[in-house]
């Protein structure tokens, strides 16, 4: 469900510069979507939440950069 909030922010973002630009909204936000969401989506599922404190950290963390918790 994540990823697909990603793409659409990206899509949307894009898609909003084009158009203070006077270009055409859909065209980018369907490259934002699938273009720049495509290369954003592999950093996301290299990370994972600490149960802790909730904050994003690499997945072979052992213990959490944020708050210290242990994770196993």
């Amino acid at each position: 469900m994540e990823y697909i909030i990603v793409l659409l922010f990206t899509g949307v973002i894009t898609a909003l510069i084009a158009q203070g630009k006077n270009r055409r909204a859909l065209v980018w936000f369907l490259c934002g979507f699938f273009v720049v969401g495509l290369f954003i989506i592999p950093f996301l599922s290299a990370l994972r939440k600490c149960p802790n404190c909730g904050k994003y950290i690499e997945k072979e963390t052992k213990i959490c950069g944020y708050c210290g918790h242990n994770i196993l």
